[in-house]
């Protein structure tokens, strides 16, 4: 609805232009709003001139769709959005596929390397803040490949202006994760604010 959780959106906005951490956690229980916040967040982010939306995905089971569950897949569309927006980048994510053409299908810990962090220098000297949004991370299949995610976000390289901006429930192994160190990463527990 137009004119809810504006305070909160403009928090994000402002973290994602001046803060330096990389994680933004939005959690919060079943109903609570977290997919409208992150979907108006997209449309802000990809209005915003000084920060660039990298791309977002939407996990969901309610659709029937496996790779919509799967967080092997998450990484691999996020790297495929922003090549879209940034030839450089595609041509870097070209090669390394090219080089690989199974880097899309290897773990997630692998993935983080050879899909993104390698790559990001292609786009560094546009000098914007990258976000990528991912929507209700508690939706994936699997734990152990979810708290992979996490780990491989939370260790990119410092130097690359990537963000990655997370929505989910405060499900035990997301809850237990490298996302939720308030000194590395800023927290929003949306079940607790008006």
């Amino acid at each position: 609805m137009p004119g809810t959780r504006i305070s909160v959106l403009w928090m994000f906005m402002e973290w994602a232009k001046n803060y330096p951490m990389r994680i933004f956690w939005l959690a919060g229980l079943a109903g609570t709003g977290k997919t409208s916040i992150a979907v108006t967040l997209c449309r802000m982010l990809e209005n915003d001139r000084t920060v660039t939306l990298g791309g977002s995905f939407f996990c969901s089971r309610t659709v029937n769709v496996n790779e919509l569950t799967d967080a092997r897949c998450i990484l691999p569309t996020l790297a495929a959005t922003l090549a879209q927006q940034y030839p450089v980048f595609a041509t870097a994510l070209a090669a390394e596929l090219s080089a690989d053409e199974s880097a899309a299908l290897i773990p997630i810990s692998t993935q983080i390397m050879s899909l993104l962090q390698r790559l990001l220098a292609a786009v560094a000297s546009s000098g914007l803040p990258i976000v990528f949004v991912i929507d209700a991370l508690d939706e994936c299949s699997s734990e152990n490949e979810v708290k992979t995610l996490l780990r491989a976000i939370s260790n990119l390289k410092r130097e690359t202006k990537v963000k990655f901006i997370v929505t989910s429930r405060p499900e035990t192994h997301i809850s237990t994760s490298p996302i939720s160190s308030s000194d590395y990463n800023s927290i929003l527990r949306l079940h607790t604010i008006d």
